[in-house]
């Protein structure tokens, strides 16, 4: 606290040292996992319909682990990060889910600094099965973090629900771009500007008395500056904004975030190019090219493409590249879950992440342990990895969204995307147990000493005062992913 210039009064006042969630992530994966049925739910004036946490029926014992410093900026101290594992494992609960990870760096379980390492393993040895995000630094192979092979390891895909804004053109062809209108849309068409110039939101001042009541679409041309062009445009009067850019990790709602009440949709290259196409030709043909931003709507089924989507952390493992992370895959793309007052509508908010992803599967787990009581975490996870989806329900191959976008293979998604009604009759598990794990730490060559510390129950305190020790020295670099 002396090191962050933080005094008891300023924590009392920052955060009341409440369990209260004050950024909405823990309280969107808490229903993600476990919350109630909400029927016929509205998202910005779209019928969402039926919403449900993963095992709605399951109580929650939640421990509040990260925090906001001065600064506003997210951090976790590893050893409340233990001591809430700790309390865990005494409180007796039936499954662990955790959205948090570190960097890029791998440390072997032995080391006083894999926080979620040594404590899964604690809790696994107790029965208790651990489910942990995979990490949202993809598509880039070895990013997978959150590795010990006892841990259920959770990468994210889509769902078979999609939100789309259609933009028709003049000449009526349709593209379906990525966005949330809020209303009924567009009715009439509007006049489409491409202004080619434009390189960054500074160059917007160029064009600032040209695009009142038009729509502008931009290419992205280096990294996409969403706020920044929408700050820009504000007061222009301009009555859209379309951005050709790589695809974007969800559907954020940019007006709520930067205060400025322009429409915005987003769209990859492909369909950019198609715009612009269309704009030239109108031009060489001395046409006024118009574009029609339609009413946002929910695409199901066979109208939705499921895959792994860029931002998923991929294997194989760094450490050991003989245990293959992740495990599993659970929809980790725009889930709709309920979110703190101040952001979202209605109480729910769209989010993306894997750390949207491992409460699905903790919900999972919490149907499965109550269908098969005397299953282990190692059986629980086997049942999960070897009756996981390779292929959608309706047989078609599930991509990997990234440079050079391919079919998905196990480095993407381990064994496929969760199926939970497979899981329950898998047919053959694979088990095992506590001394099978500890063979495995002994095999990487460690002291036994290190060994015996990180394996220890009653070795946690001198960790977790470790811990204490090290979070006066550094941040910790443990987040929420």
């Amino acid at each position: 606290m002396e090191e962050r210039k933080l005094n008891e009064t300023m924590v009392r006042q920052l955060y009341n040292l409440s369990s209260l969630d004050n950024t909405g992530h823990g309280t969107h994966v808490a229903y993600t996992a476990a919350g109630s049925y909400v029927n016929h739910l509205e998202y910005y004036g779209l019928n969402m319909g039926t919403t449900r946490g993963g095992a709605p029926l399951a109580r929650l014992a939640i421990y509040k682990v990260s925090w906001k410093d001065a600064k506003g900026v997210p951090f976790s101290s590893g050893a409340d990060i233990l001591s809430a594992i700790d309390d865990a494992i005494r409180d007796g609960v039936d499954i662990l889910s955790a959205s948090l990870a570190g960097g890029p760096l791998t440390l072997a379980e032995v080391h006083a600094e894999s926080i979620l390492g040594i404590g899964s393993f604690h809790a696994v040895s107790h029965g208790i099965p651990f489910v942990a995000g995979a990490g949202n630094s993809g598509p880039n192979s070895n990013t997978i973090v959150n590795s010990s092979p006892w841990l259920i390891t959770v990468a994210a895909s889509n769902d078979d629900k999609q939100i789309v804004t259609p933009l028709t053109l003049g000449n009526n062809k349709t593209i379906l771009g990525q966005g949330l209108i809020k209303g009924k849309g567009r009715s009439d068409f509007a006049p489409l500007v491409f202004p080619g110039c434009i390189t960054n939101p500074k160059d917007v001042m160029s064009i600032a008395n040209e695009v009142k009541g038009k729509v502008v679409m931009l290419f992205s041309e280096t990294k996409p500056d969403i706020v920044g062009y929408l700050i820009a445009l504000n007061n222009t009067g301009v009555s859209a904004f379309i951005y050709a850019m790589p695809p974007l990790d969800g559907i954020e709602d940019f007006n709520q975030i930067v205060g400025v009440p322009i429409p915005f949709i987003a769209i990859d290259f492909e369909q950019g190019n198609q715009i612009v196409d269309y704009f030239i030709n109108c031009k060489s043909n001395n046409q006024d090219p118009m574009i029609k931003l339609g009413r946002s709507e929910v695409l199901e089924g066979k109208k939705t493409v499921l895959k792994v989507p860029k931002f998923s952390s991929r294997g194989p493992n760094s450490f050991t590249p003989e245990i293959l992370k992740p495990d599993v895959a659970a929809p980790g793309v725009n889930i709709l879950a309920t979110f703190i007052p101040r952001s979202g509508d209605n109480g729910f908010k769209l989010e993306s992440g894997t750390s949207m992803a491992a409460p699905h599967v903790s919900g999972i787990v919490a149907l499965l342990k109550a269908a098969h009581p005397n299953w282990s975490p190692a059986a629980i996870k086997s049942a999960l990895v070897t009756t996981a989806w390779n292929e959608d329900t309706y047989t078609t191959e599930i991509f990997s969204e990234g440079a050079g976008d391919k079919l998905a293979d196990p480095f993407d998604f381990g064994g496929g995307i969760c199926n939970p009604n497979g899981a329950t009759d898998p047919g053959l598990v694979y088990d095992m147990d506590k001394d099978d794990y500890l063979n495995y730490l002994c095999s990487l060559g460690y002291s036994n000493e290190m060994v015996y510390n990180a394996t220890n129950i009653y070795r946690l305190a001198k960790i977790q005062l470790q811990q204490e020790a090290l979070y006066v020295r550094k941040k910790s670099p443990l987040g929420w992913i």
